[in-house]
Order: C-alpha cells, then sequence, then structure tokens
C-alpha cells in the first residue's frame, strides 16, 4: 500500500459507495446491465449458452451479493429477477 499512500482515498467522497451506486437497487440494475452486455457480446456469449433460469438467477444473486460487500453496503436483497418486471 506504500505506493498508493497519499494519493487520497479510492472512494469518492460524499457518502459510502453503497450510496453512490444506488444501494441495493442501483447495484442490482448494474449488475443486470452488466450481464445482458455480456450476453449480447460475441466473444462472451459462449459462456451463457444453455444456461437455465435457475442458474442465470444465482449468478445475478452472488453477482450482487458481492458488489454490495464491496461496496461496504449490508447484504443486499435481490427483488428483481428480469427487467421491467415487478417482484
Amino acid at each position: 500500500m506504500t505506493a498508493c499512500s497519499g494519493q487520497g482515498s479510492l472512494i469518492p467522497t460524499g457518502g459510502s459507495l453503497h450510496n453512490q451506486l444506488g444501494r441495493m437497487d442501483g447495484i442490482e440494475a448494474t449488475v443486470e446491465r452488466f450481464i445482458f452486455a455480456s450476453v449480447r457480446n460475441e466473444t462472451l456469449n459462449p459462456a451463457f449458452k444453455g444456461m437455465s433460469f435457475f442458474e442465470y438467477f444465482r449468478l445475478k444473486y452472488n453477482f450482487v451479493q458481492q458488489m454490495c460487500e464491496i461496496a461496504g453496503g449490508p447484504a443486499c436483497v435481490v427483488t428483481h429477477v428480469l427487467p421491467n418486471t415487478p417482484a
């Protein structure tokens, strides 16, 4: 960490990173957009072929949990499974 000393915080000021990302709703929306962008990517798409609904949900759930933890927030509860679909 000595190489980074004196360069300031990596987390922007103005509240926790978790809050700046939009808390659970913002993190969940970001993860969803990332997964859908990955599926549309020609290079990454083969990794998603044949993925069941359960496997997709598990991927999304685990990814959201990791992002919440990394951002310093509480454990997040995934509420939306598909975009624009109410819980």
